[in-house]
């Protein structure tokens, strides 16, 4: 009868010694866990579960641009086109970046401030960035309105 407890205990207390470590690292990391990269030397690593490493020299630029996402929420897109690349690799991001907390949904404006702060992370070391503004369908509608309304007056002359 005693084997059988100790067989059912001694993995027990292993799975909790496990868990409890994994909770400490986890709680360990702060506001780290939501930084989206990080510099190291010559080398920038974006945290994204497996970390992804790039020399700085061989990144050509980072784009950052922000959309809307499902149920009203906005997700940051950061994208890193190495020099001799065709196409970037894709890093999603939320205002979890802003907020250094879990946050359950992002505004635009949120999005944005996490990005000018990620951005002067990168002039500090020289990265060539670029930051695309969101349009909305509304603002895009005005900016159509105002094309066809000189379309007319240029008609007009």
């Amino acid at each position: 009868m005693f084997k059988t407890v100790g067989f059912m205990i001694v993995p027990s207390i292993i799975l909790l010694i496990v868990a409890t470590v994994i909770f400490v690292k986890v709680l360990g990391q702060g506001s780290k866990r939501y930084d989206i990269f990080e510099i190291e030397g010559n080398e920038m690593v974006v945290l994204a579960g497996i970390p992804v490493r790039y020399r700085i020299n061989d990144i050509e630029t980072v784009t950052f641009s922000n959309v809307l996402g499902r149920y009203g929420s906005f997700v940051g897109i950061m994208k890193i086109k190495k020099k001799d690349a065709m196409f970037g690799r894709r890093f999603l991001f939320d205002a979890s970046t802003y907020h250094k907390k879990f946050v359950l949904t992002s505004t635009r404006e949120e999005i944005d401030l996490a990005t000018d702060i990620l951005i002067e992370k990168l002039k500090g070391h020289g990265i060539a960035y670029k930051k695309i503004e969101y349009v909305t369908d509304d603002e895009i509608k005005e900016l159509i309105a105002q094309a066809n309304q000189m379309d007319d007056e240029l008609d007009e002359e």
